[in-house]
């Protein structure tokens, strides 16, 4: 019966045994999933951040491309307006750029068209004057004939009615005669 005591000692410092164990592996459990807590708050933090990082940066791409975009828009309704002398940023090395440099270049030619067109307006201008000066001129020529003409048609039924008068004066005295 000496045994007896021994082994409930036994007994009772492995049940000690085990509940330290069970407390340790608590102990452990418990600081795994607080581990694993901040893990997940990282992780979210993490993503939380680079979502954040990529709207922003969304927000600034789109920016950067609708901004340009819209002053070109804007460029080519003013040019459209017939304002040539709008002003286009051409400084710019990427597509928009380029984009740019095509608008630049288009109302620089339409200016050309239309200093061309008005040159040309010019020259038909002095043209339609120097012809409405002839036109005036034989105007005035044509009058000054028809008036000429109307005197000597006027001299030639004078000159009608005398030779008729003198036909009939060489009858009378014909007549007279005989």
């Amino acid at each position: 019966s000496a045994v007896l005591p021994a082994v409930t000692a036994y007994l009772g410092e492995q049940r000690k045994f085990v509940e330290l164990q069970y407390t340790l592996m608590e102990e452990q459990r418990a600081a795994f999933a607080k581990a694993r807590m901040n893990s997940i708050y990282i992780a979210g933090t993490v993503m939380l951040t680079m979502l954040v990082g990529m709207v922003v940066g969304g927000v600034f791409l789109v920016r950067s491309i609708v901004r340009p975009l819209n002053e070109a828009g804007q460029a080519a309704q003013r040019i459209g307006d017939g304002d040539l002398t709008t002003h286009v940023d051409t400084s710019r090395q990427d597509e928009i750029g380029e984009m740019l440099r095509a608008v630049a270049t288009m109302r620089d030619s339409l200016r050309n068209v239309v200093s061309k067109v008005r040159e040309s307006t010019d020259s038909i201008q002095v043209a339609s004057s120097e012809v409405a000066q002839g036109n005036t001129d034989l105007s005035q020529r044509t009058e000054q004939a028809a008036s000429s003409l109307q005197q000597t048609a006027s001299a030639l039924e004078e000159l009608t009615g005398t030779v008729r008068q003198t036909a009939d004066s060489a009858r009378t005295a014909s007549q007279l005669a005989a």
